[in-house]
């Protein structure tokens, strides 16, 4: 369990993901329904922030072990990716009153590449640094 516990910022923006994605239902009447292709900028940002939390998640997590940027980049990206494909299957397959669709997938993808990019070159050495200045001070 303590494992689950130090992903805890995943596995809520995950949950709250799922449930955007699967449950909740915007009223027609919000301006942003009616902005075209809105619903493909939601899915990126959603995307990004999920990509960005892993990646802070798993750095925070190794701090201590040596690990590449590529392989962190690969495992965050491809969990991304088929957390996305899981979703758009749940969507098409269980949720009537929802699809799937490929453009919300690429979305995902391009959402996740971009909250990854945007954790290794402006995040990830702060993450770095903070995390090993508490752990020494333990």
């Amino acid at each position: 369990m303590k494992y689950h516990f130090n992903y805890i910022l995943s596995l809520i923006i995950g949950a709250i993901i799922l449930y955007l994605t699967l449950f909740y239902q915007p009223s027609d009447d919000n301006e942003l329904v009616k902005i075209e292709n809105m619903d493909k900028i939601v899915h990126g940002l959603m995307f990004f922030g999920f990509a960005w939390a892993v990646a802070f998640d798993y750095t925070r997590q190794q701090i201590n072990k040596i690990h590449s940027d590529l392989s962190m980049c690969i495992r965050v990206f491809l969990l991304s990716i088929v957390y996305g494909g899981v979703i758009e299957v749940l969507q098409g397959k269980f949720f009537p009153e929802r699809y799937a669709d490929w453009k919300d997938f690429l979305s995902d993808a391009i959402g996740a590449l971009v909250g990854l990019s945007v954790y290794l070159l402006f995040f990830k050495k702060y993450t770095i640094r903070y995390f090993s200045s508490i752990r020494k001070q333990k």
